[in-house]
């Protein structure tokens, strides 16, 4: 999906991947610093919120939450922000009717997607849940944010793991500022896999 986005003075950029709300076996698998799921909740809750403000955008690369529908609802409706979304493979309940609904009545994503491309400041973007070896416009400098690896699957080229997981940068369990990515990968290589 190709995004024609326009950035006002009040308005905030993040991306975010992998919360994995309310699933307690996440905490094991990928060493998250947290003692019960409710804990990982409400810290990923206050810390989203001590960031992002209502007018933001955050593009969230999907692995959303392990819950049901009301539960899903019930933590969007707690996070600031207008999301945009791609589904990753954990996404099911995020299709199902109910969600989806309460995401359009109440603009809290206003984009479901599997790919979003677009140009930030300049610079091209195209983001999706899992790692792409090439992407659109790498050669040219494009960058390329994924999830999906939980930090085990470093970035090629000007592309990054933006899960709460990753390495590349400190997230502290929180979106990262699209400025501070973009700032980071710009001093990376050039991928230049897919053009000859």
């Amino acid at each position: 999906m190709n995004l024609k986005l326009q950035q006002s003075k009040n308005c905030s950029f993040w991306v975010i991947s992998d919360i994995h709300f309310w699933h307690k076996n996440v905490i094991r698998y990928s060493d998250r610093p947290f003692d019960s799921v409710e804990e990982m909740n409400e810290t990923i809750i206050d810390n989203w919120n001590s960031k992002v403000k209502a007018q933001d955008i955050v593009f969230n690369l999907g692995d959303f939450a392990f819950c049901g529908t009301n539960k899903v609802i019930e933590i969007l409706r707690r996070l600031n922000g207008t999301q945009y979304f791609t589904y990753g493979n954990h996404d099911k309940v995020m299709k199902r009717d109910e969600v989806q609904e309460f995401c359009k009545d109440t603009k809290k994503i206003a984009l479901f997607a599997d790919t979003i491309e677009f140009n930030y400041k300049g610079t091209p973007i195209f983001m999706s849940h899992y790692s792409h070896r090439v992407w659109n416009r790498s050669h040219r400098g494009a960058i390329h944010l994924y999830g999906h690896s939980h930090g085990s699957l470093p970035g090629i080229g000007r592309s990054m793991d933006v899960g709460v997981d990753t390495k590349e940068l400190v997230s502290d369990y929180t979106p990262f500022s699209l400025d501070t990515v973009v700032e980071f990968l710009s001093h990376k290589p050039i991928h230049k896999a897919d053009h000859q």
